[in-house]
């Protein structure tokens, strides 16, 4: 219910302001929420581990009680996170996401460890998943202790839980939830429309470009999240000005990362699935058009994380989803009596996309913060993309080279495409500070 991003927000709003009661107050009831969800889910999770005879006792056969473990157990996991939530939200919403990301990184290879060693015991997929819930017991455990490290004030009583806290908590993280589903909705809907039109082969292909862009998003989204906790801080500060140059800048920022990792798709993208899948998946124009049509709602997440900060994405989940349907229903009605092939699919999933995503955010984000879109486009787009030109054409040239087979050329022409990228982004990109603190451990006079 988007009770993580709620919380990590209105704590950085209120650790901004020093309002240290409302503070207490905003965790001890996003607690109370959370335990309420984690016995949720635990109810859940006995129901369906309940049921599993009554629906799939001939298909899972002699694994059927195993499979009741297994999903109680993957239940109680879930929920272990679910309670321990707020130490989430304390620590990135006092920024420090070195500590939740280095908790991550640790609860990943916790459970790689712990399920290895189950693997080589010999042991079977109850024990599996009995490894997963104990390595996110113990980071969820050690994410609580370092979240008082952060905050050592924190302080739980039920009997600072209040019911409006509550309901403003829930509202926010509905709102984050609601800008979050119509892309999720739109590529199942495409889904279900290949699988029925061009077949579930068909649809193997589909998937395969538009998971490797998944990763891209991911990665992306990796660096804007933080940017919610920043934004409700500052606006905390009630400084507008410094608002739009943070908005500028994490635009810039955001098309600097995602350009380069775009046009690598773009040019190499069917080699990349010839590799992964085979010939059969090693369709260029399928990759091109997704990677087009991707690229702005992509890049532009840095808006939105924004705006979600400002608690500004009521609105705007109303309009993206508006836009969506509306671009949708058209070209699904302009192609419903045709003969669809793996290119209308891209387009349909693409286009909707950027109509919401790629334009109506953007636009949106400059009327909130009160900025100029021509200064926005100007500043956050167009200065990235001419700052990546030079990587983009020696990374068309190392394709046209790799084409002819000189294959010791293409090497010297990708590692020529990386320097000059590496050197346009210092020269232009990079902040004078951040030059000046990279010399420093370089030790660069």
């Amino acid at each position: 219910l988007g009770l993580g991003s709620s919380a990590n927000r209105f704590v950085a709003l209120y650790n901004s302001r020093g309002e240290k009661q409302k503070l207490l107050t905003l965790t001890s009831t996003v607690v109370a929420l959370q335990i309420a969800m984690s016995l949720l889910v635990v109810v859940i999770s006995l129901a369906i581990s309940f049921s599993l005879p009554y629906f799939y006792a001939d298909s899972l056969g002699e694994y059927l009680r195993d499979t009741q473990y297994v999903a109680f157990i993957l239940g109680l996991s879930l929920a272990v996170q679910y309670l321990f939530g707020i130490a989430r939200g304390i620590i990135t919403g006092h920024h420090r996401w070195d500590i939740n990301n280095g908790i991550n990184a640790a609860a990943s290879f916790t459970s790689l460890i712990f399920m290895t060693g189950v693997l080589v015991a010999g042991l079977g997929l109850v024990s599996l998943a009995v490894a997963y819930l104990s390595a996110n017991i113990i980071c969820e455990i050690y994410r609580v202790y370092m979240a008082r490290q952060v905050w050592p004030e924190v302080k739980l009583r039920f009997g600072f839980v209040r019911y409006d806290v509550a309901k403003e908590m829930l509202s926010f993280g509905l709102k984050t939830f609601a800008v979050a589903l119509p892309p999720m909705l739109l590529l199942q809907t495409i889904n279900v429309i290949v699988v029925s039109t061009l077949g579930p082969a068909a649809l193997a292909v589909f998937l395969r470009p538009v998971a490797l862009i998944r990763h891209i998003k991911n990665f992306i989204s990796k660096f804007t999240m933080i940017l919610t906790p920043t934004a409700g801080s500052l606006q905390g500060g009630g400084d507008m000005g410094e608002l739009r140059q943070f908005l500028l800048d994490s635009t810039k920022y955001s098309f600097a990362f995602s350009l380069p990792l775009f046009f690598v798709l773009f040019i190499f993208g069917d080699l990349l699935l010839l590799l992964w899948m085979g010939p059969e998946y090693a369709n260029w124009g399928l990759m091109a058009f997704l990677c087009v049509g991707q690229l702005l709602p992509t890049a532009q997440d840095a808006s939105l994380r924004i705006m979600i900060g400002m608690n500004k994405h009521g609105r705007l989940s109303v309009y993206t989803a508006v836009i969506m349907l509306v671009v949708f229903a058209a070209l699904y009605l302009y192609k419903h009596n045709t003969t669809w092939d793996l290119i209308d699919a891209a387009l349909i999933f693409s286009v909707p996309l950027t109509a919401a995503y790629g334009i109506v955010l953007p636009i949106y984000a400059c009327k909130v913060v009160g900025l100029n879109i021509l200064g926005y486009l100007y500043r956050g787009v167009l200065l990235p993309i001419l700052y990546v030109l030079p990587f983009a054409i020696a990374a068309f040239l190392s394709r046209y080279v790799y084409e002819t087979e000189q294959y010791f050329l293409f090497v010297v022409n990708v590692l020529i495409a990386g320097v000059l990228l590496l050197g346009v982004y210092y020269l232009y990109l990079l902040p004078e500070a951040f030059k000046s603190k990279l010399k420093d451990k370089l030790k660069i006079n």
